[in-house]
């Protein structure tokens, strides 16, 4: 009897963690999902074998749907675009712009 009644308050105090922590995680993702736009800034490293290749950053933009922005500030300016149909990328320095279909990108 003592083993149920130790069982029970022992449930009975976590449940309101649990419904809590429900809560927290359920508001979050409303948010979330109702996100129209979304800024950041990145820093990419890429590797081989443990070995640094390069760093590259900038700042990205996410808008739905479907469209996104990266702005590369470092180590050169580069800008990459999905405007829903077609992928972007465009270098200054080489004056070059490249279009794909979005979803033919590998980016």
């Amino acid at each position: 009897m003592l083993q149920l009644i130790g069982l029970l308050l022992l449930f009975s105090f976590s449940q309101p963690r649990i419904t809590v922590t429900q809560n927290i995680v359920t508001r979050l993702e409303a948010r979330y999902r109702s996100a129209r736009t979304l800024q950041a800034a990145f820093l990419e490293r890429y590797t081989e074998n443990g070995r640094g290749l390069r760093t590259e950053a900038g700042v990205v933009y996410f808008r739905r749907p479907g469209k996104m922005r990266w702005e590369y500030q470092s180590p050169e300016k580069n800008l990459f675009l999905v405007d829903g149909k077609s992928a972007w990328f465009y270098v200054p320095a080489d004056h070059t712009v490249t279009r794909v279909p979005a979803k033919q990108s590998t980016d």
